[in-house]
């Protein structure tokens, strides 16, 4: 399980700068934030989400692409379609 309080403190470090996002990156934590979109609870997944956002806007190309290949996006927009039909 992922701890929503782990997952802040990770979308914080998201929000810091790009050396920074990406060495988290390449360090492997995609897959992580992934398997918190996957099967977290609702607070888990916002956090998740959260890291996943900052991530994007702070990530560089390669980075990325590595989160697309991550299946993360695929996540996103399945979560968001999902509670929009709610």
């Amino acid at each position: 399980p992922c701890p929503a309080q782990a997952l802040w403190s990770i979308s914080n470090i998201m929000a810091s700068s790009n050396i920074t996002v990406n060495a988290t990156v390449w360090m492997g934590v995609l897959p992580t934030i992934q398997q918190c979109l996957a099967d977290g609870s609702t607070e888990v997944r916002e956090q998740a989400t959260w890291a996943a956002s900052n991530c994007t806007a702070h990530v560089d190309v390669p980075g990325v692409v590595a989160i697309c290949r991550s299946g993360i996006l695929k996540l996103l927009v399945g979560e968001g379609a999902r509670d929009s039909l709610q």
